[in-house]
């Protein structure tokens, strides 16, 4: 069982070279796309590549970002995996709690998928405090050391087991891009675990918030008005948003601050660092389910049409 890494990147320089890695003790090969950093990351997956023949710059491009560019990735190396292996959804900022090669070897060989449960960690009020005391020594902190507040709130699908009906569609005109691939079959029913650090320092925030503003059809949790509000499921008193921020966020969809990603820490789950973390089910997304085999017929029927127009497309390599 081989496992095969698909990550998108962009101006994640200040993580990237830790995620690398991390991810390098479990994944057999990861196939980087840069889609427009300008912070030098790119340089940085091409210098780690030179140090280990795990790591595989694909390209870089400065495409907007959709779940379709994986699928390029996908398209591109697929030939390189074998039945049995699996392809990972494999983010730039985001560390495993479970190690993945000791969690797939476990998956019965019917289901196909396996979902997340992710950990993300946000940027508090008692980071801001450290990070002002003494800033150089902050960021050069291991990001899962200096970043504790988190909430288990996000589920996706993240690993997919290779065979040959799998197919990753490319977009059809005026589609935004399929999310998932075709043919996946069952989905296993327990999560695999990670940590997520999508916000790491007033400087990184505010370009990502930047970036992410820009695009209008994907990045929909950042376009919320009520950013805190939605994150939270509930309102925050005025008061304690005086004294974390220093007034209520903005509200502009258009033109947030990195102020208006400060959470307060006193709502948020702290990681000691001992390996206990607080999971919440009923937060997460609810996994697919293959009930009398009615989804697995329908996608695989999906997956041999579009294996047939793949196969006609394919230039010859």
């Amino acid at each position: 069982m081989r496992i095969h890494g698909i990550m998108l990147v962009k101006d994640e320089v200040d993580v990237i070279g830790e995620t690398l890695e991390a991810a390098v003790a479990w994944c057999d090969a990861i196939y980087v796309f840069d889609n427009g950093s300008r912070d030098g990351t790119w340089e940085q997956v091409q210098a780690f590549a030179r140090r280990s023949d795990r790591v595989i710059p694909y390209r870089q491009a400065g495409t907007p970002f959709s779940q379709s560019l994986r699928g390029e990735v996908f398209r591109y190396y697929r030939d390189r995996a074998r039945p049995g292996d699996w392809w990972c959804i494999l983010d730039g900022d985001e560390f495993y709690v479970d190690d993945p090669r000791v969690f797939l070897s476990a998956v019965p060989s019917r289901f196909g998928e396996v979902w997340s449960a992710s950990y993300q960690y946000y940027f508090t009020d008692d980071d801001l405090r450290r990070y002002e005391v003494a800033p150089e020594a902050f960021l050069s902190t291991p990001v899962t050391e200096r970043l504790r507040y988190y909430l288990n709130n996000w589920s996706e699908s993240r690993f997919m087991r290779h065979h040959t009906g799998l197919v990753w569609p490319r977009d059809r005109d005026g589609h935004p891009g399929y999310r998932r691939p075709l043919g996946l079959g069952a989905t296993f029913p327990r999560r695999i675990r990670l940590k997520h650090y999508q916000y790491r320092s007033p400087e990184q925030m505010q370009r990502r918030l930047d970036s992410r503003m820009a695009i209008t059809t994907s990045y929909r949790h950042e376009h919320q008005p009520d950013w805190l509000a939605h994150l939270l499921g509930r309102e925050v008193p005025p008061e304690v948003l005086a004294e974390v921020v220093g007034g209520a966020p903005s509200g502009r969809p258009g033109a947030p601050s990195w102020r208006d990603r400060l959470v307060p820490a006193a709502y948020l789950h702290y990681d000691a660092g001992d390996g206990q973390l607080e999971p919440d089910e009923a937060a997460l997304p609810p996994i697919p389910t293959d009930r009398y085999g009615v989804r697995r017929a329908k996608h695989q029927a999906r997956a041999t049409y579009w294996r047939v127009r793949e196969a006609i497309a394919r230039p010859a390599r």
